[in-house]
């Protein structure tokens, strides 16, 4: 989050990132034990987190029905950002970074000391360092060099 504050100005070019908080909601004790784990995992990096009662949550969202919610956690910090602007951001500040844009990506090229570079229909573009941004295929394109990355895709509820 501290990055993303300062990056427009490192980048001079616009991420999309506003600072709106997020609060996360249980409605099961199984779920708040859930989100008491990721409130104490938050402390331990130094984000701000707030464990709120039902009443505390309504407090910060008044439309929100509460009179079953067990409770809820609040990170203020938290925020959003436009993907592609913040892409474009991240790679205007990168510094002895050389990124390619609109070239697919069609699988990674291994040695033996590990992975070397990527597969492109243009051929293979060797590197020290391969960054997967391949966001909910990132584990698809992993996979086939032994890689497990444990994502899936989510759908998330926003209010």
């Amino acid at each position: 989050m501290e990055l993303y504050d300062r990056l427009e100005t490192l980048s001079e070019r616009a991420t999309g990132w506003r600072q709106v908080g997020s609060m996360s909601v249980a409605w099961t004790p199984e779920r708040m034990v859930q989100l008491l784990r990721s409130a104490a995992q938050a402390r331990l990096y130094g984000v701000e987190c707030h464990v709120l009662t039902a009443k505390d949550a309504q407090e910060l969202c008044p439309p929100m029905e509460v009179g079953d919610l067990v409770g809820a956690i609040h990170l203020p910090g938290n925020g959003r950002v436009d993907p592609v602007d913040l892409t474009g951001s991240l790679i205007a500040a990168a510094r002895g970074v050389l990124a390619r844009q609109h070239l697919e990506v069609t699988g990674l090229a291994v040695g033996p000391q590990g992975v070397r570079g990527v597969r492109t229909p243009k051929g293979d573009v060797e590197c020290e360092i391969v960054v997967d941004c391949a966001g909910m295929w990132a584990a698809e394109l992993a996979a086939p060099h032994g890689a497990v990355l444990p994502l899936h895709a989510a759908e998330h509820f926003y209010a």
